[in-house]
C-alpha cells in the first residue's frame, strides 16, 4: 500500500523518483534548544534540560521541473493539508540519509529560474532528529567501533594476560 503522506521520493539518488530531495547547497539544520538557562546572583548560569528531543528546523531548497512543481503543489495541497500535516521524508544528518517525520513551517516560496525550471524554498520542522547512540559516540572518540567493543577488547586482553602471563 502506498503512503501518500510520504514525500514522493525513496531516498535513492539513482532511482527514478517522482520528486527530487532538497538540494545540498544551502541545506541546513538548526536544533532547537532543549535547555532553560537562569542567571543566578553569583553571575553564573544554571542550566537544565526542558525536553528530550525538540524538533529541529531545516532550510530546504528544491529544484523542480514544471511538471515536478505541479506534482509537488498537488501533494502539498491535497495530501498533507497545505503543509499542515506531518509527512515522512529522507533527511541528511551527518553521513546518513534517513527517514524523519517532517512538517512545513509556514508556506513555501517558488521562483522560476528558466523556461522549465523552478526553485522552491521552505522551512521544515524535523521531529526526532537522528543522533548516534552514547555507545557509538564513546567508541568513536576512543577509536573503536563502540564503547562496548572497547570494553570487550580490554577485558579480553586482561584475561589473556592473567591466564598466560609473560607471553
Amino acid at each position: 500500500m502506498i503512503d501518500f503522506t510520504r514525500y514522493p521520493n525513496d531516498g535513492d539518488p539513482d532511482s527514478d523518483d517522482v520528486l527530487p530531495l532538497p538540494l545540498l547547497k544551502g541545506y541546513g539544520l538548526k536544533r532547537k534548544s532543549m535547555r532553560l538557562e537562569t542567571k543566578v546572583a553569583s553571575g553564573y548560569t544554571r542550566s537544565r534540560n526542558l525536553f528530550r528531543g525538540p524538533p529541529a528546523e531545516m532550510s530546504a531548497t528544491f529544484s523542480f521541473s514544471s511538471t515536478e512543481l505541479e506534482t509537488f503543489e498537488g501533494w502539498y495541497s491535497h495530501l498533507i493539508g497545505n503543509g499542515a500535516e506531518w509527512f515522512v521524508m529522507p533527511v541528511r544528518t551527518g553521513s546518513l540519509v534517513k527517514d524523519h517525520q517532517c512538517k512545513f513551517i509556514g508556506d513555501y516560496s517558488q521562483k522560476l529560474i528558466s523556461d522549465n525550471d523552478w526553485t522552491v524554498t521552505a522551512k521544515i520542522s524535523v521531529k526526532n532528529l537522528r543522533v548516534i547512540s552514547e555507545d557509538e559516540t564513546i567508541g568513536r572518540i576512543g577509536g573503536y567501533e563502540s564503547a562496548t567493543q572497547a570494553a570487550h577488547d580490554a577485558i579480553d586482553g586482561s584475561v589473556t594476560n592473567y591466564v598466560l602471563p609473560g607471553e
